[in-house]
């Protein structure tokens, strides 16, 4: 063993973070200032690209009165290995965590989204929103 290192380590979107980027994202993306704040503070110096799949067509919410949008599912699948909706309604976002009735409501949009991403068949979309349910009734 050797002395800790990670003081050194910088964090996935920790290496150029700015604390002033959330109103930079608002400004260059055109989005509200919470969501800006959001992706600012969750993503980091990665936040950018995040932004950039929004512009691809992933610019919604997932879900009412949070900041959390399509955008981080896709980013989530194509570059975190999210390999289930669980990953991003509980994992990559904390809606689960935060509001359970949310999370149910947003998780067949997610599903959709991932299976489309990761080229999902049926079989799998309804095991995915089977876990979903699960999980959520017992309270993850």
């Amino acid at each position: 063993a050797g002395s800790c290192r990670t003081d050194r380590i910088p964090l996935v979107g920790g290496k150029t973070f700015d604390l002033e980027g959330g109103p930079k994202l608002a400004e260059r993306f055109g989005f509200s200032t919470i969501v800006a704040q959001h992706l600012n503070q969750a993503y980091g110096d990665r936040a950018g690209v995040v932004a950039q799949v929004a512009a691809e067509g992933y610019s919604d919410p997932l879900a009412r009165n949070h900041p959390f949008l399509e955008a981080e599912v896709i980013y989530g699948a194509r570059y975190e290995l999210a390999e289930h909706a669980l990953d991003i309604l509980a994992r990559r976002t904390p809606l689960a965590l935060l509001d359970t009735v949310a999370a149910e409501d947003a998780a067949p949009r997610v599903v959709e989204l991932m299976a489309n991403e990761l080229g999902w068949d049926t079989a799998r979309r309804e095991e995915e929103l089977r876990m979903v349910e699960e999980r959520l009734r017992a309270a993850i």
